[in-house]
């Protein structure tokens, strides 16, 4: 029983050194996984089409910080390498590479007057415009925030993810982590980003 104990602390003791998952450089041209080559040659065959967008929102009540929000923004895209990936292709054949860094701004719409005309169908509208506009795969981050104002302590937010780079179950996850820093960053606090997870790229290595 000694000698297996030991044999059992060995393994465990390699498996602290060695890394859990191999990680996607920045930079370093990836092949895409089946899935994502099933999204690439849909988009090639119908460009700018909104069929791959997944999006979430909730209402915000209260005053905003349009700085805060865009600093949770930045959070968000530097934790994420998913949302730092652009697609091309090398050799006829399509690649991913993961951005360094990558900033980006909040798109902001004041729709008051119709959503005081119209109601929820105006909300719902410019909803539906924000995430059927289209993504650029070339083009990260192929993710989008946007704020629509209702009235003065009534906001929208709405996040639009790219299929191609996350799912829908990932969603509330990329929300609470964009949320959860803007409360940090509104608070005066530095955010506190959470051990990194396996990003998308790397299960392709």
């Amino acid at each position: 029983l000694r000698h297996l104990a030991q044999r059992a602390q060995g393994k465990a003791d390699v498996a602290k050194e060695a890394p859990a998952w191999p990680r996607a450089r920045a930079g370093e041209p990836l092949p895409l996984s089946p899935a994502q080559q099933q999204i690439w040659v849909f988009e090639r065959l119908q460009p700018g089409t909104a069929t791959y967008h997944i999006y979430d929102f909730v209402e915000l009540f209260g005053s905003l910080d349009m700085d805060a929000l865009r600093g949770a923004f930045r959070t968000t895209l530097a934790l994420h390498d998913a949302l730092r990936i652009g697609f091309g292709e090398d050799a006829g054949r399509p690649i991913q590479i993961v951005r360094e860094r990558m900033d980006a701004e909040v798109e902001f719409a004041d729709i008051e007057s119709q959503w005081r005309a119209q109601g929820d169908i105006a909300r719902d509208r410019a909803i539906d415009l924000v995430s059927q506009r289209p993504f650029y795969l070339s083009e990260p981050p192929l993710m989008r925030v946007s704020v629509l104002r209702l009235e003065q302590d009534r906001h929208v937010l709405i996040i639009v993810v790219h299929h191609i780079v996350t799912d829908a179950w990932s969603l509330l996850t990329l929300r609470n982590d964009v949320v959860g820093a803007y409360t940090a960053c509104r608070a005066g606090r530095t955010p506190i980003l959470p051990e990194s997870p396996p990003q998308f790229a790397d299960v392709v290595l």
